[in-house]
């Protein structure tokens, strides 16, 4: 018997506070991992005044900084201004380093969220061809964007663009950024173009093989027999089906977008949280690493809650208290 209402709504709060609980979990993990990792990069106050600074000078910032304390007494004093949001100074440009990634993600995205529209509906679109038609030019071209999106690395294809696209042929500005917006679309061509290879042949690959498996069931033919149209028979019946495990892999498409940025937006002056990722690196500033590393855990967590619930939405053989 099919739960009612209220039972399938006290379901899915549990399956929801399962979720948060889970994603509380990780987050405190993953601010632990950052604080160990943190301590063994080098002094903090050595990194802040420099090589050159007096002895004198570096003990009296670590005094100040309470790097002398006992190693718990840190750590808690990190989690409390971790929860408010507050990783500290930049040590390369003096300002809060939550107000620098902040400034950085809306370009990260923008660009993110262009890729992520273009390359699952594309992808799905290309795998409905391919599994409709066996043997087509679709069906052929899926294998050969599977086998690119292994075999390329983003920053060669990034390189190899620029050069053709926009040196060469003078179409498209080889970087920078304007804006979001329509105004940046020009310049956000390129870079999605790299982004988009490796998903578009994952997703793609996967609809096919999602797609003919449904094409084969049944209720498929029980639908054609009817005499329902071809469009009603694939796109309602068959399609629906075929999206659960699409939609599973593009959560994680998404994630990989997301980390993917990071080459691609210092390839291309992308100013968003990738390069200024890398910055920090170049400069040893610690605790804009330390933002950085935790708002894009944040990020990915919030996709995979997203991409959770949609699965059990859309997917009704999903039950929410034994998920």
């Amino acid at each position: 018997m099919p739960a009612a209402p209220a039972q399938k709504e006290a379901n899915l709060r549990r399956y929801v506070l399962k979720r948060l609980f889970q994603a509380i979990f990780v987050l405190l993990a993953v601010l632990s991992l950052v604080f160990i990792i943190g301590r063994q990069i080098g002094d903090p106050a050595r990194l802040i005044l420099g090589l050159e600074a007096p002895e004198a000078d570096v003990v009296a910032l670590r005094e100040e900084m309470g790097l002398n304390d006992p190693i718990f007494v840190q750590y808690g004093r990190f989690l409390v201004r971790a929860v408010q949001g507050d990783f500290g100074t930049s040590y390369w440009q003096g300002v809060p380093t939550i107000e620098l990634v902040l400034e950085r993600i809306p370009a990260t995205l923008f660009l993110s969220a262009l890729a992520f529209g273009s390359a699952v509906p594309l992808a799905i679109l290309i795998g409905v061809l391919a599994a409709v038609r066996p043997g087509s030019f679709m069906d052929r071209l899926t294998t050969v964007l599977s086998l690119a999106g292994v075999c390329i690395v983003d920053f060669w294809l990034a390189l190899m663009l620029i050069i053709f696209v926009s040196v060469r042929l003078g179409w498209l500005p080889t970087s920078g950024f304007v804006g979001v917006g329509l105004a940046g679309l020009p310049f956000a061509i390129l870079p999605v173009a790299t982004l988009i290879l490796g998903p578009v042949g994952r997703v793609a690959q996967l609809t096919r093989i999602a797609m003919i498996e449904e094409i084969n069931q049944a209720y498929v033919k029980t639908a054609r027999a009817k005499g329902l149209s071809e469009y009603l028979v694939l796109g309602k019946h068959a399609l629906k089906n075929a999206l659960i495990p699409t939609i599973t892999l593009s959560g994680d498409v998404l994630i990989s977008l997301m980390n993917g940025v990071i080459i691609v937006e210092f390839i291309f002056a992308w100013p968003g949280v990738g390069q200024l990722l890398m910055q920090a690196i170049q400069r040893r500033d610690l605790p804009t690493i330390e933002t950085l590393v935790f708002t894009t855990t944040v990020m990915v967590v919030c996709v995979n809650l997203v991409v959770d619930m949609t699965y059990a939405y859309i997917n009704p053989r999903i039950r929410y208290d034994s998920a």
